[in-house]
């Protein structure tokens, strides 16, 4: 029997599958493990190169993230990046890296992210409350609190807030901000917070020589003991060293300071070492580490202030420039846009007028050709209608022996006229005009003048148009019947030449010439020139001829 592979193929492709998404699900896990494990350097760092390596790893994973379009992921790359830059002193730096990520934030499609909100603006309070800008600390707090929803996260910057005003010196408005804090943190029943709150309210308290302060303290510290909340529980050391440090108790003050050095290496974190080897070194009663202390602390201030002011005016002179170089940017977008405009506008105006142009000279054409139509039209109703009823007259007439013989010589001429009319604006045909301009300027010639033309042949008329072969035939007609009526030539010279795309035709008698008060019939001709964009020169003296030179 035949084995079905069908059977096997189907259990490998499940195999297949299964593995694939193990192998994804592993990424993963650790990708989850590493960005777990670098938080940690980041919020509890162990050694010097801690935070360095995780700055290393952030920076690395925003690139990534940024590749992938996860803005997300790399706006939380940026809050990391930010924190560690704070924690370092690079406090500019750090300010620079929040503002990329809320202009990434800002670029979202999606609903505005209120956590990620939240979590930069609070970050810009911390930054400006390490500068000692305090005003500007506030105001990015109060930016962050606008955005929180959260009773949690708005009990967290209020207190951000409220220590500042510790900062200041100002423990009034810093004690009435702590307590109402405090209120608010007993609805939410989470231990840790209340606990803050409490500590926070009773140091303020201590500070305006309230004793009920102390009373907040313990109570802190007891809570915190019982929640194993260790972080809080070195900052409840740290607040009773100082209380009984200004008190002047040193035995108080020692033992809260070494306990809070014991919790600092229990914690293993380098910035809670140094904190609480600084609070030791202010119990102790040697007054030379004291004097150096103070001298160092006033120094390292003095120093920050000053390192601030020189940062801020590189800040905004380096946001001078970049905004003088938008402005720059933008006035050349504009000019160009500008210029764009105009060329466009420019093409535009030059389409029109070519359009213009073009529908103009046609109109022309169409007017010239419906001239030509008329003409024609006229010429064949005169042929057709009167030159033959006066030819019917003269016939009858003739039978009719009563008639004059003047009278019908009269008739006769005026039949003949009528038929040089129609003959004169008869229809043209173009397929033959060489033999009709031929046979047309033939015509004039008889027993009394003699008509030559030259090279007419050699002229290539299917380049010109119909129109103009129109035009010049009706010009030469017209020049041919002021010759026949008024000249009184006895020879006609016509030549042709052809010179690229120009035409030149001269036309010359040895008539009796005229002192050139154009009549109405040069007026046709110039007029009949100028609609096809032609030139006609009329020259003439009395009793030495008569000559006109066409160009088309």
């Amino acid at each position: 029997m035949k084995a079905n592979p069908l059977p096997f193929l189907y259990l490998f492709t499940i195999f297949l599958i299964f593995d694939l998404v193990g192998n994804f699900n592993a990424l993963a896990q650790n990708k989850r493990d590493s960005l777990k494990y670098y938080y940690t350097l980041l919020t509890s760092p162990k050694q010097a190169s801690d935070l360095t390596n995780a700055y290393q790893y952030f920076e690395s994973n925003l690139q990534n993230n940024l590749k992938q379009k996860d803005t997300v992921a790399a706006i939380n790359d940026l809050r990391y990046m930010a924190s560690i830059q704070n924690n370092l002193g690079l406090f500019y730096d750090s300010e620079k890296t929040v503002v990329k990520a809320l202009k990434l934030l800002n670029q979202q499609n999606r609903k505005y992210d209120t956590n990620a909100a939240i979590g930069l603006y609070n970050q810009l309070g911390i930054i400006h409350r390490s500068l000692y800008n305090y005003d500007k600390a506030i105001e990015f707090y109060r930016k962050a609190l606008s955005a929180s929803s959260n009773a949690m996260d708005s009990i967290k910057i209020l207190n951000n807030m409220a220590n500042v005003h510790s900062d200041e010196g100002d423990y009034i408005l810093a004690r009435t901000e702590f307590r109402n804090i405090y209120k608010n943190s007993i609805k939410l029943k989470d231990t840790s917070t209340i606990a803050m709150a409490l500590d926070n309210l009773g140091y303020a308290s201590t500070k305006l020589n309230d004793a009920s302060g102390l009373e907040d303290m313990l109570e802190a510290l007891e809570l915190r003991k019982s929640s194993n909340d260790t972080k809080g529980l070195y900052a409840s050391y740290k607040h009773l060293t100082q209380y009984y440090h200004d008190l002047g108790e040193s035995g108080e003050a020692m033992y809260y300071a070494e306990e809070g050095y014991k919790l600092a290496k229990v914690i293993n974190s380098v910035s809670f070492l140094e904190d609480a080897l600084s609070n030791l070194m202010n119990v102790k009663a040697d007054p030379l580490t004291l004097e150096y202390k103070t001298i160092t602390d006033s120094i390292t201030k003095t120093k920050q202030l000053q390192e601030n002011k020189f940062a801020e005016m590189q800040y905004n002179y380096s946001e001078y420039q970049r905004r003088a170089q938008e402005s720059q940017l933008a006035a050349s977008e504009q000019r160009s846009k500008t210029l764009a405009y105009q060329f466009l506008g420019l093409t535009i105006l030059l389409m029109a007028l070519f359009f213009y142009i073009i529908l103009r000279n046609r109109h022309k054409k169409e007017n010239l050709l419906k001239v030509y139509e008329t003409e024609t039209r006229i010429s064949k109703k005169v042929h057709d209608e009167v030159a033959n009823d006066i030819f019917q007259v003269m016939s009858k007439l003739q039978s009719n022996q009563r008639v004059d013989e003047p009278f019908l010589d009269e008739l006769e001429g005026i039949y003949f006229k009528t038929r040089d009319i129609s003959k004169e604006n008869s229809d043209i045909m173009h397929e033959d005009f060489k033999e009709q301009l031929q046979d047309l300027l033939r015509s004039y010639q008889n027993e009394n003048v003699n008509i030559i033309t030259k090279d007419l042949k050699e002229i290539n008329w299917k380049n010109l148009s119909d129109v103009k072969k129109t035009t010049l035939y009706r010009v030469l007609q017209e020049l041919m019947t002021n010759m026949k009526k008024h000249s009184k030539a006895t020879l006609v010279v016509i030549t042709f030449k052809q010179e690229k795309n120009k035409l030149h035709i001269v036309y010359k008698d040895n008539g009796v010439g005229t002192d050139l008060h154009k009549g109405s019939g040069c007026h046709n001709m110039e007029n009949r020139m100028a609609s096809i964009k032609g030139i006609i020169i009329f020259e003439s003296e009395p009793s030495n001829g008569f000559k006109a030179s066409l160009t088309v």
